[in-house]
């Protein structure tokens, strides 16, 4: 959705958010609606305007105009609907699960291996490919678990 509407697609750097002006740092440590910025029309047209200065690939993650917005009644900023596959289940939850892990991991309540063999029973039971589909441990700040889309669907199932 992010592309479509002229928006950054990467969700790893500041202002990745098409509701808010949130950074990084904002997101991870702001809790209250109240303390972010929403994004409005009159905001998009300041973003826009700093676009035409050279070696500007986005501003405040505006990247180019939306078309939609010459519609007569949408403006992207005064859009609430949400991509939640993008937003939810490739993001806040797959998270939110590696958090939980990384706790019961580190309380010694689980272990990473006795996790993918719950995965690779729920996946052999279904006849998808097990291999590719365990958790892995990623290297970031905090050495977090992140979870794929199709692993943190698993568990719905």
């Amino acid at each position: 959705m992010n592309q479509i509407f002229g928006l950054t697609e990467s969700f790893s750097h500041d202002f990745f958010c098409s509701l808010c002006n949130c950074t990084r740092d904002e997101a991870q440590n702001l809790f209250d609606e109240k303390s972010f910025r929403l994004r409005t029309p009159e905001l998009y047209l300041i973003d826009m305007e700093e676009l035409k200065f050279p070696n500007q690939p986005n501003v405040r993650g505006v990247k180019r105009f939306c078309v939609f917005n010459r519609l007569k009644f949408f403006h992207l900023m005064e859009n609430w609907i949400n991509d939640c596959m993008h937003t939810c289940l490739q993001g806040i939850i797959p998270y939110v699960c590696g958090l939980v892990i990384k706790t019961l991991v580190n309380q010694k309540l689980l272990t990473v291996d006795e996790l993918n063999d719950e995965i690779s029973k729920i996946f052999t039971r279904l006849n998808i490919d097990k291999k590719t589909s365990l958790v892995q441990l990623k290297t970031r700040e905090n050495m977090e678990y992140l979870l794929k889309c199709r692993q943190h669907n698993c568990g719905h199932l």
